[in-house]
């Protein structure tokens, strides 16, 4: 007689076999979840170490510009002037456009401005390995010339903080004739007190004047003593990179480690406010590469950075800003500073003797 013998590879007939494992769906949830925790947790400590990285670099360019500024007065005797203008301070000129303050973008633009209206930045490109744009400027012809042009319409990757950007970005309209490429995110402070002038209107209507121009402080009153001249009185407010006056290491009565020489701007694009308008453009002169430390809420600057006001400093970091010092080093100042404080870190020689 015939045995058949049969198996079965049912797991159910044979005990010794297990069961292939898997996860349950609450299983596979429970996974999902503790990965997004991890990923929430993870994702601050990536962005803030971005910013670390991004704040380094930036901290970089200022102290570059920062020791080009104090190469340039090693060599020449003297601060470079914070723009090139027609516009005579020193001797009381005016220009007629607007008695009292010089409008650096109308010389800039102008065909017949014999090569005025240009920043002081221009002069910093030997001490920064770009001496070979100076070097090809025309400086018998304005910016706006076939030759200048060319050259001022440059991204140079040291003017750009890398936690804002890299090149024009969004700021296109903020630019110099609107130009495509030239920014700076970069500027001298020019003094501590009120250095430019609003302008009415707003820039985006059909009448837009935000002109920006530069006032004239050796009308201004003030100063540290009554009975002193205009001269006198005009040199207690100025900034190392100034102008209407020849500034030396020696002239920096209240110590290089404790003036602002150079800082990071803000860039400001409100349509409906002058005052939160900014200029852009390293090569022309004016506040598109200048600042001030004014404080002065009931004049209209509210005094401080980050404050949202064109002619103050500022920058994308977080709750502060970076400057470099007139000894070349470069310090972040937190927007919490007292503004009265750092009014006075604009001001070289105004007595005030500032130590944050």
């Amino acid at each position: 007689m015939n045995t058949v013998i049969s198996f079965s590879l049912d797991s159910r007939s044979n005990p010794h076999r297990k069961a292939k494992a898997a996860f349950t769906l609450v299983e596979l949830l429970v996974v999902i979840a503790i990965i997004g925790v991890l990923v929430g947790l993870l994702l601050p400590a990536v962005q803030a170490a971005r910013e670390a990285a991004r704040r380094m670099q930036c901290t970089n360019n200022l102290r570059q510009l920062a020791l080009s500024v104090l190469n340039y007065e090693s060599a020449l005797g003297e601060f470079p002037k914070a723009f090139t203008s027609v516009f005579d301070d020193s001797e009381g000129g005016q220009i007629p456009e607007n008695p009292g303050y010089a409008y650096l973008w109308i010389e800039a633009k102008s065909a017949g401005a014999n090569g005025k209206g240009t920043s002081w930045l221009l002069g910093m490109l030997p001490y920064m390995e770009q001496g070979s744009i100076r070097d090809q400027w025309d400086f018998t012809k304005s910016l706006v010339s076939a030759e200048n042009r060319p050259l001022a319409e440059k991204d140079l990757p040291s003017f750009y903080c890398p936690s804002r950007r890299s090149d024009i970005g969004e700021f296109s309209p903020n630019m110099f004739q609107q130009w495509s490429a030239g920014g700076t995110d970069y500027g001298g402070c020019i003094s501590s007190s009120n250095s430019f002038f609003n302008g009415d209107g707003n820039p985006g209507g059909p009448n837009a004047s935000c002109t920006h121009d530069v006032v004239s402080m050796f009308t201004r009153g003030g100063g540290r003593e009554s009975g002193r001249t205009a001269q006198d009185r005009f040199t207690d407010y100025l900034g190392i990179i100034t102008y209407g006056v020849d500034v030396k290491v020696a002239t920096v009565t209240d110590g290089l480690s404790n003036t602002i020489m150079v800082g990071e701007l803000q860039r400001l694009n409100n349509l409906e406010d002058c005052a939160k308008w900014s200029f852009d453009g390293w090569a022309v002169g004016g506040v598109s590469n200048l600042f001030d430390t004014d404080n002065f809420p009931t004049g209209g600057t509210p005094g401080g950075l980050n404050n949202d006001f064109f002619e103050s400093p500022g920058s994308l970091h977080p709750g502060g800003c970076n400057f470099g010092m007139g000894d070349g080093s470069v310090r972040y100042i937190s927007e919490d500073t007292d503004t009265d404080v750092f009014k006075f870190l604009g001001g070289y020689a105004d007595g005030q003797f500032t130590d944050l």
